[in-house]
């Protein structure tokens, strides 16, 4: 697997910022070298558990945390 920087700007194409998003601790230091600690994942503004990575209506909202900043 090609891992990579996945945080550049701190915020995602969602409009909330990492911090607001689940974070997944990384657990092989060869991988937390690239990535860093955590890797981001659903959203979880408008809720947690069962409602990360939807909007306040249940409708989808986010589900991976994507930077404005990625070129990819």
């Amino acid at each position: 697997m090609n891992y990579k920087k996945i945080i550049y700007s701190g915020m995602c194409v969602c409009g909330h910022s990492v911090d607001r998003h689940h974070l997944f601790m990384v657990a092989n230091p060869e991988i937390e070298k690239i990535v860093g600690s955590y890797i981001p994942g659903a959203c979880l503004f408008f809720g947690f558990n069962e409602n990360e990575g939807y909007d306040e209506d249940g409708n989808d909202h986010c589900y991976q945390y994507i930077d404005v900043n990625n070129h990819d």
